[in-house]
């Protein structure tokens, strides 16, 4: 049903194959038989095993022990010659028991054994074999013209269909073989009379006869002869009549339960006139022949007491009574008369039981169950069941009713059952009541439990309880490793490490253990040198080397080494170098050590020192000039391009002299009389008028101005500006088209 559950829609196939996941298992077809005496009897059954596994042996036994290896019956005397084994090596283990009698009733069970010494099973709870005979049942007494009916009775209901045979002195009726275990005689003459037996079609065993008599009463005659005749009268006829000879036995069919003793009561009759020289029983009744006493043979001397007189009661006790001692039981009186003895037949049928318990083959967790305690006939004395399991009486079981019910069964319910008698030491075979259920406590346990190093052999054992027992899958994490009851791992690693789980799975359900975590214990590895900073350094310096490694537990300990020389240089996870050489180190744990790669540490002296930082200063001089420059630049960038020409001149140097008298009569018309243009680029011919950013650079001049101080003339003090030196920027010489075309003189006169 789980698997239907999981994949609903899987093929039919698909199903099966889930269905038969390779569990133990034998089933037989007829859990309980009954065969006639002297039949032969086909016990049917099919076994099943997981794949992987070998039969070796296969072999049926009537014994189950715990803890005992039980019998083979083919090498047991008994059975040898009378057990063929019809099964095969695969699935079939049926058998063939021939000429079987009450000796042989036992529970049989199916062992096979496979080529793991650990994984041997035995079919319990088995088969259960009832042997019986057949008695024939019939009332006391008949009266001629009425109907009779006899019965053919086995002790249990018959396992095979049966066809009744019957016989009258010896002789087969024909007429009366049908499927019925009864013969109706209709409208009984006397010839009808006589010692009836039956038998089933196809065996050899008839049963013991039983006698029929057919009577006419007297009394009823003179009734009819003398209707009128006074009351007086007719107790006279009837007294005179009433000196017959007779046996009435109370119980004419005795079920008694095994080893138990048996009360036969009966009372017997004869006429006036005669007196009682011997009473007795016995177990024969042959005609011609005088039947043994039973008191006399040894078999029943010691167990056969009688409990009547010499009157009229006849009864006796047999006690421990066993399946010997089935027979008809007859009581015989004999006169002082030689002619006149008595025996009283059709006697009394002795049918002696065990008790078998009747389960089913197997029960779900959960489910209800129902245990019989089943006797072959039905008990004379009323019974008081008493239940046990595993041979502890449940006392609260004790009733008249011969069932046990078990509801919502759990698996401590499961357990060898079986049933008794209130008063009687017999108790029957136990029978095994298989619960099933799916895996419960699962749990991993990991061999060796101590300590696991690298190079170790590991064994992790999944114990589970189930039933039946389960199939085993291993994981680490959520990946597939392995399956079987015992995961192994050979020289084991630290890639092993991990959490481990099994999983244990039967057709009733599935479970996961707890994870387990295998910690591998293993010595350095991996063991790396890395250097914080450079390798190379200033005499008067030191460079820190760091080891790291893979180990478990983490190295602790760290020795540092200089390569040609033997011993250490210095301890620790850390190392500070002072001086040139090729260094590494080992790390060390309890369980080994590793060396690293050696790395070059050069240390340099002072010169070089002082060359490197003139060398890092000068650079830095630069580049803080080279910044200020910048910055000076772009402070000086003008906003708009109507600026231009008012900002062609921002580098003037003014020069203050006196001027002679004729160079001030040669100036007075003109105060600028040298302009000097430098370097204003052919390109500003080529310049459109924009507003580009490039037109916004600045034109940078040289101005030299000059002040007459001797001069009294009106123009003094206006500044006086000579050689003036224009330079343009590569943004200057893409001035627009109207500052090109006055390339002479830009200015003429400045105030």
């Amino acid at each position: 049903m789980m698997s239907i559950r999981i994949a609903p829609t899987l093929p039919l196939i698909f199903l099966l194959m889930i269905h038969s996941d390779g569990y133990w298992d034998v089933s037989y077809s007829h859990p309980h038989i009954c065969a006639l005496k002297n039949s032969s009897v086909i016990m049917s059954c099919t076994y099943a095993y997981p794949t992987g596994y070998q039969i070796m042996k296969t072999f049926w036994t009537n014994g189950s022990v715990k803890g005992v290896e039980p019998p083979d019956l083919s090498k047991d005397p008994e059975y040898s010659q009378r057990l063929q084994y019809l099964g095969d090596e695969q699935k079939n283990c049926t058998i063939r028991l021939s000429h079987v009698t009450q000796k042989d009733e036992h529970m049989y069970y199916f062992r096979f054994i496979t080529d793991k010494p650990d994984k041997k099973w035995i079919g319990v709870p088995g088969v259960s074999l009832t042997v019986t005979d057949l008695q024939v049942e019939a009332p006391e007494r008949v009266t001629e013209g009425h109907n009779v009916s006899l019965t053919c009775k086995s002790s249990c209901t018959l396992t095979d269909r049966a066809t009744f045979i019957w016989y009258r002195n010896s002789q087969p009726l024909t007429e009366r073989r049908d499927g019925n275990n009864q013969l109706l005689l209709q409208s009984v003459r006397r010839e009808d009379a006589g010692r009836y037996s039956c038998a089933l079609h196809g065996h050899s065993y008839i049963s013991p006869a039983a006698q029929l008599s057919v009577t006419c009463v007297a009394i009823m005659m003179s009734k009819l002869l003398l209707p009128t005749l006074p009351l007086i009268f007719l107790l006279m006829i009837h007294n005179a009549f009433s000196g017959y000879w007779d046996v009435s036995y109370s119980h004419p069919h005795i079920c008694a339960l095994k080893n138990s003793s048996v009360i036969m009561s009966c009372t017997y009759a004869y006429p006036t006139g005669y007196q009682i020289m011997k009473t007795f029983w016995t177990n024969g009744s042959v005609k011609g022949v005088e039947p043994p006493d039973l008191s006399k043979d040894p078999e029943y001397s010691q167990r056969l007491q009688y409990l009547g007189d010499e009157q009229k009661n006849c009864t006796i006790r047999l006690s421990h009574v066993t399946q010997k001692d089935e027979h008809m039981y007859y009581f015989r009186f004999i006169t002082d008369k030689p002619d006149k003895k008595w025996i009283g037949v059709p006697g009394v049928s002795l049918t002696v039981t065990d008790l078998q318990v009747e389960s089913p083959e197997r029960v779900t967790e959960g489910d209800s169950v129902r245990l019989t305690c089943k006797s072959s006939c039905a008990l004379t004395d009323r019974a008081t069941f008493i239940w046990y399991r595993n041979s502890q009486p449940l006392t609260e079981r004790r009733d008249g009713n011969n069932q046990l019910l078990l509801q919502s069964v759990r698996r401590e319910d499961a357990g060898r059952y079986s049933c008794a008698l209130h008063g009687h030491t017999y108790i029957s075979p136990a029978v095994y009541l298989n619960v099933m259920y799916p895996p419960k406590e699962t749990f991993v346990v990991v061999s060796p439990s101590g300590e696991i190093v690298e190079g170790d052999s590991v064994t992790l054992s999944c114990s589970s309880d189930s039933n039946p027992p389960a199939e085993i899958s291993w994981f680490k994490g959520r990946m597939f490793v392995g399956s079987g009851r015992i995961y192994s791992i050979s020289k084991i690693s630290s890639d092993h490490s991990g959490e481990y789980k099994c999983k244990s799975r039967n057709k009733n359900g599935e479970r996961y253990s707890d994870a387990v975590t295998l910690n591998i214990m293993y010595p350095p590895k991996s063991v790396s040198l890395s250097i914080n900073g450079s390798a190379e350094i200033v005499e008067g310096d030191s460079v820190t080397l760091s080891c790291s490694s893979d180990s478990n537990p983490p190295a602790l300990n760290f020795s540092w080494f200089k390569e040609n020389q033997s011993s250490a240089v210095g301890s620790g996870q850390s190392f500070s170098a002072l001086q040139s050489g090729r260094f590494y180190c080992e790390a060390h744990n309890q369980y080994g050590s590793q060396r690293s790669d050696a790395v070059t540490v050069t240390v340099h002296g002072r010169k070089f020192r002082y060359a490197v930082a003139g060398v890092t200063g000068g650079l830095g001089g630069l580049i803080f000039i080279f910044i200020i420059v910048l910055l000076m630049r772009k402070k000086q960038r003008p906003n708009h391009i109507a600026q231009k020409q008012d900002d062609l001149y921002v580098n003037v140097s003014a020069h203050n002299r006196s001027l002679s008298e004729s160079d001030a009569a040669n100036q007075n018309n003109a105060l600028y009389s040298l302009i000097t243009l430098s370097n204003f680029s052919h390109n500003q011919t080529e310049g459109k008028a924009s507003d580009s950013e490039d037109t916004e650079e600045i034109q940078y001049v040289t101005v030299l101005h000059h002040i007459n101080k001797e001069m009294n003339q009106p123009e003094e003090e206006e500044s006086q500006y000579d050689n003036i030196r224009k330079y343009q920027t590569d943004a200057a010489r893409r001035c627009t088209d109207q500052m090109v075309e006055d390339q002479s003189v830009i200015y003429s006169a400045v105030k």
